[in-house]
């Protein structure tokens, strides 16, 4: 079971006769990432775009190894939460939504049923290789689609990215992102 911050709690796991495996997840109140950069895009500040892509990644990385990739990762499926009245908006962070949209078989790294239902905008934070092959599905390929939602934010773009925008940010930052 994975349970940590940064995912939606799972209320049950189950198998259902029309659709499948099936996650039942208790949907938070909040704002998508999506919805703030149709509001800015840039979203800057760089220290707080970074703040938030090591979050994503730290998610990631619990799931990674537990043999759990996202495969579907972009804007729509990152939620910045309404804080409870006990949280300030630092201790909230970012959720994590829809890793039951993109269902794995963890004995055959088989991903099932997402990639077709991908507007263009959500494909182009699709790693290559799953864009050919949606069997491909791997912690490389999350790792792909964080660094679509990291130039996002930082740079207001999707990928591919021209050396030139990234020779837009500061030094320090396109360090990290190069």
């Amino acid at each position: 079971t994975l349970r940590r911050a940064g995912l939606a709690a799972i209320l049950e796991v189950g198998n259902d006769p029309a659709w499948g495996p099936a996650i039942l997840v208790r949907w938070p109140r909040g704002t998508l990432l999506a919805e703030r950069l149709a509001k800015k895009s840039p979203l800057g500040p760089e220290k707080e775009v970074l703040r938030l892509a090591q979050q994503i990644a730290l998610t990631l990385a619990a799931a990674h190894c537990q043999e759990i990739y996202h495969g579907t990762l972009h804007p729509k499926n990152v939620l910045f939460p309404a804080p409870e009245p006990s949280q300030t908006l630092q201790t909230v962070g970012v959720l994590l939504l829809n890793f039951g949209m993109a269902y794995l078989e963890a004995e055959h790294h088989r991903l099932t049923g997402v990639l077709g239902a991908l507007s263009p905008s959500e494909r182009a934070y699709r790693a290559p290789e799953l864009l050919r092959d949606p069997n491909c599905l791997s912690g490389a390929s999350d790792v792909y689609s964080l660094g679509g939602l990291l130039g996002r934010m930082l740079l207001g773009t999707v990928p591919p990215y021209e050396p030139a925008a990234l020779q837009s940010l500061r030094p320090s930052v396109a360090a990290l992102v190069m």
